[in-house]
């Protein structure tokens, strides 16, 4: 999200213990703003916020609506991602309607539906 640009996305150190661990998905909050994303075999989805203040994805110009994460994990391993959007919580947010990929000073991530 902008203003977070410098949290977690690009930490070698992070991705390092992850990569050894064999760690298959990340879920952060306090960015306010969903976005799904990928980078060397680990997913890494930001949640966005139920509460106030929701923020703007790097490169978008429009908010991250309010909404939901939920996680489906299968007993092979896979998991999957869908994300229900305020105020009803009924609508999941499309994938397609997130930039393809967002940026950080250290890194690149390409958004989910893209690499899976």
């Amino acid at each position: 999200a902008i203003q977070r640009e410098r949290e977690i996305i690009g930490d070698p150190t992070l991705e390092k213990i992850y990569l050894e661990s064999g760690v298959v998905l990340h879920l952060s909050g306090h960015h306010h703003a969903f976005y799904p994303g990928w980078k060397d075999g680990v997913a890494y989805v930001s949640q966005a916020c139920l509460g106030g203040g929701p923020r703007r994805l790097i490169g978008d110009s429009a908010r991250s609506p309010h909404s939901f994460t939920h996680v489906t994990f299968q007993p092979n391993g896979e998991f999957e991602i869908a994300v229900y959007r305020g105020p009803d919580f009924e609508r999941s947010v499309n994938f397609k309607s997130l930039p393809k990929e967002i940026r950080s000073p250290n890194a690149v991530l390409k958004r989910l539906d893209l690499v899976k």
